[in-house]
């Protein structure tokens, strides 16, 4: 209840939202309810409704009464006496909320926050996406939902403006501002560093401090006239707090400090909203909320993206499923100059699974698993995969650490030794990273896998996996089936704390790493000694049992298209790093893992299965992947496309690496006579012949390959067309040469008495 209300205006509140509860289901029932039904509400059989809130600059909208577009209600706050103020109790389990048009919180709009509860059965849904009559299809038929969190409006009072197009005024504090002019759409102004001058870009805004003189360049016009507005950010406007069971979905949240915060709730659903401009995160999950969804949600511009904030299991926040959003333009560039920024960020918290996400060009650690160990905080059977981390790199002058992912513990005060415990990490592609792919840390003794890495795929790192080890022993996990490819430095980096460290919790083993170190690039480190090869890893650590230091054999790891089962399913020119051939030393070369059965294609994994995220998959059985025969447009239901007698994999493999067609160094797959002299590429290769040379070809006739066409092949080819002899692969080609048009031999793939004749004619002198 708003705090704004008295105790008897609670009271009061009370007793109306129960009384229209029953009032509303009489009326959607049919049905008259006894007062002796008080105590049974929760039974009744309602049909679900529909209701309609919208700005209240452009209200009040018909009778206000909520129930359409055209009557919809205009006020958020929990003034249910005043006409036209959104009814809560109104809304039942089952219900959805229309919001649409663009709600300013902090200045005239209030924030949405449901003070009641859905059920596990039924969720009450507020929803963005807003009919404007019964039957809505088109793209018009809806008014959309903005809710923007700005804060302190400031649109008089400005001096200026000065030499270089800027205004300024006496002013608190504006971290972070925004502009409105006419009615327009919400622009985020240029953060300056330095006052006016002449680098200044129209939209600008400069601040040194708090309770400074603020300096204002507006991208148009005088900010003194009444439609143009300087706006603050704001508190969240979407606020979900102590109630459960809501789903909030379609949703645009902007220019806040929190965007969407979740708190004290169970069962809530984040769907499909776009969130960006928010100066802390744009969604805050706090303590004691479990058994939630963020599914599909746009996320950018932002400080961080998700936030997950507990310090002690007791208020973890557990049982989240996060899937299908993207995150991304996280704080590069230190426009809120956080220091600390995640694409996604978990403190603690046991039985997420987060799949599918699109995490790219972020500052900070894209994605972050930490806990206080000093309150003893749980991170138990999580499950990270089938998520593409890239471009993760901070380009401000901020200390924000540049990694893909992290484990950490941050406090060692006695710790419990299975308070991380079953945490897996697999089939996930990391690329593009200014620091470390995979880092996991600890300070606490562990003699089991706290976290399992396997079948991810880092490339072009600056190093692709490190783990810390504390002051007190073991870090504790396994490290199997992972590529690591192209790092800046190095593939590996370990840094142990104390020589007492024992590491019977470490696994490593059946990695892949490529390119291998030498004297120049040492790839490898064990206790802060550069090791220049894998094997000299190997001898010095006795880890790393089945591993290699090989080529994966990709399909197109830089120009290719990114494939995974996430929607979209394709990323154009991200890299495809699927396998290749056949002959990749990663196929079958993955040890087996108790946690996954499919690839981030969703391909069934075989046994034994590969290494990396992607199974090998070949239709036609002719040792080229499909992926790369979609790449090169040969069919994968053939194992030779152009019915040459050369098979896809032979042709593109004949000048020794079959991952890409190379003119005048392969055969075409597509084409059964690469040269164009008539003689298809598996005739010329069973007769000797250079199928690569126009020139070059078979006698053909000459069945016995004399050099010349005599009786010997003509008594050769009746004992062919009789059946009594049996050719060779090349006796046959040379013997093929009917019909004959013009002076054109056209083999049809038969020996006959056409081909007798023709032979008969050339050993004559007539042909």
């Amino acid at each position: 209840m708003n705090n704004r209300f008295c105790y008897q205006h609670i009271l009061s509140f009370a007793f109306i939202s129960l009384f229209s509860i029953i009032a509303v289901a009489s009326d959607r029932d049919g049905m008259s309810v006894s007062s002796e039904a008080v105590g049974d509400v929760s039974q009744l059989a309602v049909e679900s409704k529909q209701w309609f809130y919208r700005p209240k600059s452009g209200g009040p909208y018909g009778n206000s009464n909520g129930e359409t577009y055209e009557n919809a209600w205009h006020l958020a706050g929990y003034a249910y006496r005043k006409v036209g103020a959104v009814n809560w109790a109104l809304i039942l389990p089952g219900d959805t909320l229309y919001v649409g048009g663009t709600h300013d919180v902090g200045y005239e709009d209030n924030v949405i926050q449901p003070p009641m509860s859905g059920t596990l059965e039924k969720s009450i849904v507020i929803d963005g996406n807003m009919p404007k009559f019964e039957g809505a299809i088109n793209a018009n038929d809806f008014d959309p939902g903005i809710y923007v969190g700005v804060g302190l409006l400031v649109s008089n009072g400005w001096a200026g403006p000065d030499a270089f197009g800027a205004w300024s005024k006496s002013f608190n504090v504006a971290s972070r501002a925004f502009e409105r002019i006419g009615g327009g759409d919400l622009v985020r102004l240029i953060k300056q560093s330095v006052l006016p001058d002449e680098t200044w870009l129209a939209g600008s805004f400069y601040q040194s401090g708090s309770g400074e003189t603020l300096y204002y360049k507006p991208t148009s016009g005088n900010p003194n006239d009444a439609d143009h507005y300087y706006y603050t950010e704001g508190n969240e406007p979407v606020r979900i707090k102590d109630v459960n069971y809501i789903t909030v979905r379609n949703l645009e949240v902007v220019g806040a400090n929190r965007g969407i915060e979740v708190s004290n709730a169970q069962g809530i659903n984040l769907e499909n909203n776009h969130l960006y401009w928010h100066s802390n995160t744009a969604i805050r999950v706090g303590s004691n909320s479990d058994s939630g969804t963020l599914i599909g949600n746009d996320i950018h511009d932002s400080a961080n993206g998700v936030y997950f904030i507990s310090t002690q299991t007791v208020n973890n926040s557990d049982n989240w499923h996060i899937a299908y959003n993207e995150v991304y333009n996280i704080d590069q560039f230190g426009y809120y100059g956080h220091q600390d920024s995640h694409a996604l960020g978990f403190q603690g918290g046991n039985d997420h699974v987060i799949e599918y996400n699109h995490l790219h060009h972020a500052a900070g650690v894209a994605l972050i698993f930490f806990t206080y160990n000093n309150f003893d905080q749980e991170t138990k059977n999580n499950t990270i995969r089938f998520n593409f981390i890239h471009d993760i790199e901070n380009f401000s002058d901020s200390a924000a650490i540049d990694d893909a992912f992290w484990f950490g513990n941050i406090n060692e005060v006695n710790p419990s030794l299975d308070a991380v415990q079953d945490n897996v990490f697999h089939h996930n592609v990391i690329l593009n990273i200014k620091g470390i792919g995979i880092r996991t840390k600890s300070w606490v003794s562990n003699t089991g896998p706290n976290w399992s890495f396997a079948n991810n795929l880092v490339s072009n790192a600056n190093v692709s996996f490190a783990w810390h080890e504390g002051s007190n022993g073991d870090v504790g996990f396994t490290f199997e089936n992972n590529i690591s490819l192209n790092p800046v430095t190095q593939h590996l980096d370990q840094l142990s704390y104390s020589s007492s460290d024992i590491r019977t919790g470490v696994v490593m083993r059946n990695n892949l790493y490529w390119p291998d170190g030498d004297v120049t690039k040492p790839g490898f480190e064990w206790n802060g000694v550069l090791q220049q090869t894998l094997s000299d890893w190997q001898d010095v650590s006795t880890l790393g049992a089945n591993s290699v230091a090989l080529d994966p054999q990709m399909v197109a790891p830089t120009t290719g298209d990114f494939r995974w089962n996430a929607q979209p399913s394709t990323l154009l020119g991200l890299g495809d790093y699927s396998l290749a051939l056949s002959t990749s030393p990663a196929v079958n070369g993955a040890v087996a893992v108790p946690f996954t059965t499919n690839d981030i294609e969703g391909f069934i994994l075989s046994n034994p299965s590969d290494i990396g995220p992607y199974q090998f998959h070949d239709t036609d059985g002719d040792q080229l992947s499909d992926a790369l025969e979609a790449l090169l447009g040969t069919d994968l239901l053939l194992a030779d496309t152009d019915s040459d007698g050369v098979s896809d994999y032979d042709e593109l493999n004949y000048g020794g690496y079959a991952t890409t067609y190379n003119v005048g160094v392969d055969l075409n797959p597509l084409l059964a006579d690469t040269d164009g002299d008539g003689i298809s590429d598996g005739d010329e290769i069973v007769t000797n012949s250079d199928p690569l040379d126009g020139a070059s070809f078979p006698l053909l006739a000459d069945i016995n390959d004399d050099g010349v066409v005599n009786a010997a092949d003509v008594l050769l080819v009746v004992r062919i067309v009789l059946g009594s002899y049996t050719p060779t692969a090349a006796e046959a080609v040379r013997a093929d040469i009917a019909p004959y048009n013009g002076n054109t031999p056209n083999p049809d793939g038969l020996i006959n008495l056409g081909d007798m004749l023709v032979i008969m004619r050339t050993m004559q002198g007539s042909i």
